[in-house]
């Protein structure tokens, strides 16, 4: 062989590398991805929960129920659903952290945040749902068993793998 056609077989069979490497990185990251919803769920099939009804639950929740203000947010939104959301349609129920005050309850317009504080605790409609401007009554069976149940499906969640699953309100895979 020449020098050239030696260069260019060790530049193509690099090239192959770095592109294998790539997939397998990106096929890793999806089937841990994967395995981590999946073992939630397992979690909170063991914890009683019916992963059919929460699946329709149309609310979105961030932050874990540990306080008396994230408590009485959710009380205030198991009120708001079966009064046919008529405030989460337009606003979220979310609990804000300032200065050293702890805990404070604020209801914001979606979109937007309290002046001062972060929002550390949030319970939300879809935005599909918000969209549609109407709820079913099984959406509304299945928020009020999401609330009710809050604790016990917190506690199937693995926080260090995946928020977002929570976030989304779903135990479906990914792409979901």
């Amino acid at each position: 062989m020449k020098l050239v056609e030696l260069t260019k077989a060790l530049l193509e069979n690099e090239k192959e590398q770095k592109d294998n490497l790539s997939n397998y990185t990106k096929t890793k990251s999806h089937l841990e991805k994967i395995h981590g919803e999946l073992s939630q769920k397992l979690n909170l099939v063991n914890g009683g929960i019916n992963l059919e009804i929460f699946d329709l639950s149309p609310l979105l929740i961030l932050g874990k129920v540990d306080s008396p203000q994230r408590k009485k947010q959710v009380e205030t939104a198991i009120a708001d659903i079966s009064n046919d959301c008529a405030h989460l349609f337009t606003k979220y129920f979310g609990v804000k952290n300032y200065a050293g005050f702890g805990d404070q309850c604020t209801d914001c317009d979606y979109g937007y945040g309290p002046k001062h504080g972060t929002i550390v605790f949030k319970i939300s409609l879809k935005s599909q749902v918000r969209r549609e401007g109407s709820i079913t009554e099984a959406q509304k069976e299945a928020a009020l068993y999401h609330l009710y149940n809050i604790e016990k499906i917190q506690i199937g969640f693995n926080w260090k793998i995946e928020l977002k699953i929570l976030v989304r309100g779903s135990s479906k895979l990914c792409g979901t």
